[in-house]
């Protein structure tokens, strides 16, 4: 009830935290990057303090070395701010989309019930087709860029609220 309360009108609730401060050394915060990553989990760190303030670093320095350490593997992590990767998620896991296939069109109708002007971030999609056969892929009027693709899919960014995507497969 307490959590259900304290989520009313927000995108989340954090329920967990890892504490990154005067215990925190080099090796510490690598190793749980590795876990999150392994595990495919996201993490929430919280400090009161870099250079000074309660628990704050012993030497600064770990705590830029390890974002910049997370900043060199960007193409394997996602840092957002608590409230993006909270609203991602909740999307993520409650669109649901309806696929139809006529010729070489493919269309795809997302819908969520969630709240549009709290919930604002795009998902990405994974499509098992080789991007060299899609000629389009459009949500509305609007081309949706392929932000991803290989010899047996495609990825692509959309909008869960922003109507049926149209993907065109090449003769």
């Amino acid at each position: 009830m307490s959590i259900q309360l304290a989520s009313e009108n927000r995108v989340g609730t954090r329920l967990f935290q890892r504490s990154v401060g005067s215990k925190s050394t080099d090796e510490y915060l690598e190793k749980w990057v590795d876990e999150l990553l392994e595990k495919g989990e996201w993490g929430v760190g919280m400090t009161h303090g870099i250079s000074y303030g309660y628990d704050a670093f012993k030497n600064p320095q770990v705590f830029w070395n390890h974002l910049e350490k997370v900043k060199n593997q960007e193409d394997n992590i996602w840092v957002g701010t608590f409230r993006e990767v909270a609203a991602y998620e909740k999307e993520r896991d409650s669109t649901r989309l309806k696929i139809s296939h006529s010729g070489r069109r493919i269309k795809i109708k997302p819908t969520l019930d969630l709240d549009k002007n709290l919930f604002t971030e795009h998902l990405t999609m994974v499509v098992a087709l080789d991007s060299k056969r899609i000629k389009s892929i459009k949500q509305g009027r609007k081309n949706l860029l392929k932000s991803g693709e290989s010899r047996y899919e495609t990825t692509f960014d959309f909008d869960p609220f922003g109507g049926d995507i149209l993907i065109v497969i090449k003769k």
